[in-house]
């Protein structure tokens, strides 16, 4: 927005200089927020595979978030490195996603995790006096 004000500084640039500045940017942004996904596709993969593992969620969510991680990832470098195809691939892939992601809310909200595994879990990892 900067870009677009009634500040002295921008009096030197045409409207469409200004107009093709503030484009710019929001193109920058989307771009930004596409690398950020990159990386965010690859906290899903590891958080999938953590739920997996542990047997405090369900694994078919820690599946489902593995499988929306690697929809993250295939979407964003296709957007790099194949816009055309990207165009095509993210309505495909959007919904392994968005299931995935509301999966995990509605069972974190609803169910929550599973207490008595944790606390089984937790007292076998506390020490013994006999292992002092």
């Amino acid at each position: 927005m900067r870009l677009v004000a009634e500040a002295e500084y921008l009096e030197t640039f045409q409207p469409e200089q200004l107009q093709s500045l503030a484009l710019l940017a929001l193109k920058l942004h989307e771009d930004g927020y596409a690398i950020s996904l990159v990386f965010f596709g690859f906290a899903c993969l590891a958080l999938g595979y953590l739920i997996f593992k542990s047997s405090y969620l369900p694994r078919t969510i820690g599946v489902l978030l593995a499988v929306a991680g690697a929809c993250y990832l295939l979407t964003n470098f296709a957007r790099f490195l194949a816009p055309p195809f990207a165009a095509m691939l993210f309505p495909v892939l959007v919904v392994p996603i968005f299931v995935a992601e509301l999966s995990l809310a509605m069972w974190l909200v609803v169910k929550g995790v599973d207490v008595a595994k944790w606390e089984d879990r937790a007292i076998a990892l506390v020490p013994s006096r006999n292992d002092r």
